[in-house]
């Protein structure tokens, strides 16, 4: 089993942002998605050089947060 993390101004910058995407997305006011109510998926995508990641919302618009100075 893996374990991801994730830096703190990261997850300020993905607030920032997820404000920003919920003015234009148009499955922002619903309540629920899915059978949980999940409307954010994070992927983390190992390499050999370290490990990529953003958010994808459910209406599709990937949103990246990561610190690529931090990347490695």
């Amino acid at each position: 089993m893996y374990n991801f993390s994730i830096l703190e101004d990261e997850v300020n910058t993905l607030k920032t942002k997820l404000k920003e995407h919920k003015l234009t997305c148009k499955f922002a006011n619903s309540e629920k998605h899915g059978e949980i109510g999940g409307s954010l998926s994070y992927i983390f995508t190992p390499t050999s050089l370290g490990v990529l990641y953003y958010a994808e919302c459910v209406c599709g618009e990937k949103i990246n947060f990561q610190n690529m100075d931090n990347f490695g």
